[in-house]
C-alpha cells in the first residue's frame, strides 16, 4: 500500500468510536468479497414500515415481522434490483426494519466501482422514491422503478398506488418530523389529498438556499460495512439478520431489561449495565473463583460446587478468566440459571447483548456489567483488570450492589440496528 493509498484511507478509519464513515484500512472495496451494510433512516424515523408481533411461551417462539409501507417496499425493491445497475453485485439478504436496513451484498468479481458508488447508486434511487412517495414531491424526468422480478413489479405497483404522498397524509399514517414511534402507524394507504400534486409543482428553479441541505435525503450520511471473512460468519448474520424483528419485537415488550443503565454504584467502582438489576438485590450471591493452576480434578470439583450453589438458589458472579470459572459460568448459562458478568469492557448508549445472551436477558436471567467505560476495539485484559473485576465481584457477592439494583440512571436504548452498536471492521462493542 503507498502512502498516498494509506492517506485516502485513514480518513475512514476514524478515531476509536462508533461511526458510520469507518472503511478497513487497505482493503480494496471492488475487489470479490462479501460485505454486511446497515444504513439508517435520517432522524431514525419509522419510515419502512411497524413491527408486528405476538408473544409465544418463551423468547425463541416469539414471532415479529416488519409490515412494509410502501417507501419500505420500494427500498427492498430497488436493494434486489442493485445487480441490474452492478452485475458483478449480488443482493443476497435483506432485513428492512422500521427506521434502518442491513443487507449483506456479494461482489462476486472484481469491479471498476467502489463500494461506495454502488451504495451511492441505491442510495439516489431510494431517495427519489422518499420524495416521491412521503413528500409527495414528483421527480422530473423520474426513471420507472427497477423490474427486477414479477415480485419486484408487484412492489413497485403498490408504492405507485401510495405516490403523492402530501405531509398531511403522511402525518395520517405515522409520519411525523419529529420521528414518531413504529407504535403510530395505523394506516400506509397514504392520503387522497395529494393525488395530482405533480402538476403543482413550479417548473421554474426555486431558491433553495433558505433549505436545509438535508431536506428531501432519506438516509443519514454514510453507512457502516462488516466484511464478511467465511461462510460460516455469513450463516451467523443472516440468521442475526432474520431474528431482529424478533429481537426487535423482546425489546419493546421489555424495555427495562434492554436499556442500558450508567452510573450504578457498587463500591468504589462506577458501573455501567444492561439486562436484569434486581439480581444485584437477590439475597444470595455467589462469587465463582477458580485458580488458574488447578488440575482437572480440582476444576471439576470446583465447577461441581458452584452448580451445586445455583441450584439451590444462588445468583453465580464472575468475570469468567480463568477456564475453571468460564466452564462453571457456561453449564449455569445452559441450565438457564441465573447469573451476573462481570465484562472488561464498557457498554455503550446503543449496546446490547448478543447471540444467547440476549434471550437470557429477556428471560430476566442475566446482567452485564462493568466498571469501565466502552472502547470501540478490542479490549486486552491485564492482571490488575483482573483483580479489579474480582474485587468488584467480590463486593457484589457481599451485597454491595443491593443499591446499584435500582434503575435511578439509565441510558439509551438500541433502535434495532446491527448487533454491537452497529460496529465496523476492527472495532469491537446492538
Amino acid at each position: 500500500m503507498t502512502e498516498e493509498e494509506y492517506a485516502a484511507h485513514k480518513k475512514y478509519a476514524g478515531p476509536a468510536k462508533p461511526s458510520m464513515n469507518r472503511r478497513r484500512v487497505g482493503h480494496d472495496y471492488s475487489s470479490r468479497r462479501m460485505y454486511l451494510i446497515t444504513m439508517t433512516v435520517e432522524g431514525r424515523r419509522p419510515l419502512f414500515g411497524r413491527l408486528v408481533g405476538h408473544d409465544g411461551a418463551t423468547p425463541e417462539t416469539t414471532e415479529a415481522s416488519v409490515e412494509l409501507s410502501p417507501l419500505g417496499q420500494r427500498v427492498k425493491d430497488e436493494w434486489l434490483a442493485v445487480t441490474v445497475h452492478h452485475p458483478e453485485v449480488t443482493a443476497v439478504s435483506l432485513q428492512l426494519m422500521p427506521d434502518h436496513l442491513h443487507g449483506i451484498l456479494f461482489v462476486e468479481q472484481q469491479m471498476e466501482e467502489h463500494l461506495s458508488d454502488v451504495i451511492r447508486g441505491f442510495k439516489t434511487s431510494t431517495n427519489k422514491a422518499y420524495r416521491q412517495i412521503v413528500l409527495g414531491r414528483a421527480e422530473a424526468g423520474a426513471a420507472a422503478p427497477p423490474q427486477h422480478s414479477e415480485q419486484a413489479g408487484k412492489g413497485h405497483a403498490a408504492g405507485a398506488s401510495a405516490a403523492g404522498f402530501s405531509a398531511a397524509g403522511a402525518s395520517a399514517a405515522g409520519f411525523s418530523a419529529d420521528g414518531a414511534s413504529a407504535a403510530g402507524f395505523s394506516a400506509f394507504s397514504g392520503s387522497s389529498a395529494a393525488v395530482g400534486c405533480a402538476a403543482a409543482v413550479p417548473q421554474s428553479k426555486r431558491d433553495r438556499s433558505h433549505e436545509s441541505r438535508e431536506h428531501g435525503l432519506l438516509w443519514t450520511p454514510n453507512y457502516n460495512d462488516h466484511i464478511l471473512s467465511n461462510r460460516g460468519e455469513l450463516d451467523r448474520w443472516r440468521q442475526y439478520l432474520a431474528d431482529n424483528p424478533r429481537r426487535l419485537y423482546l425489546r419493546r415488550r421489555n424495555p427495562e431489561l434492554f436499556r442500558v443503565s450508567f452510573g450504578l454504584r457498587i463500591g468504589r467502582f462506577n458501573c455501567s449495565a444492561v439486562g436484569n438489576r434486581f439480581l444485584l438485590a437477590y439475597p444470595k450471591i455467589t462469587q465463582v473463583q477458580c485458580s488458574t493452576h488447578f488440575y482437572e480434578p480440582d476444576v471439576q470439583k470446583v465447577v461441581a460446587g458452584y452448580m451445586a450453589a445455583a441450584r439451590g438458589g444462588a445468583v453465580l458472579v464472575s468475570p469468567s478468566i480463568s477456564d475453571g470459572e468460564k466452564r462453571t459460568m457456561r453449564a449455569a448459562f445452559d441450565a438457564g440459571l441465573p447469573q451476573i458478568l462481570i465484562t472488561a469492557n464498557g457498554l455503550g448508549s446503543y449496546s446490547k447483548p448478543g447471540g444467547a445472551f440476549f434471550d437470557a436477558c429477556a428471560e430476566g436471567r442475566l446482567l452485564i456489567l462493568s466498571p469501565w467505560e466502552h472502547q470501540n476495539r478490542k479490549v486486552v485484559l491485564t492482571r490488575a483488570m483482573c483483580m479489579e473485576m474480582n474485587e468488584l465481584a467480590r463486593l457484589i457477592a457481599e451485597g454491595c450492589g443491593t443499591a446499584a439494583a435500582q434503575p435511578t440512571t439509565a441510558g439509551g436504548t438500541d433502535n434495532g440496528s446491527t448487533g454491537n452498536g452497529g460496529r465496523a471492521n476492527g472495532a469491537a462493542g446492538q
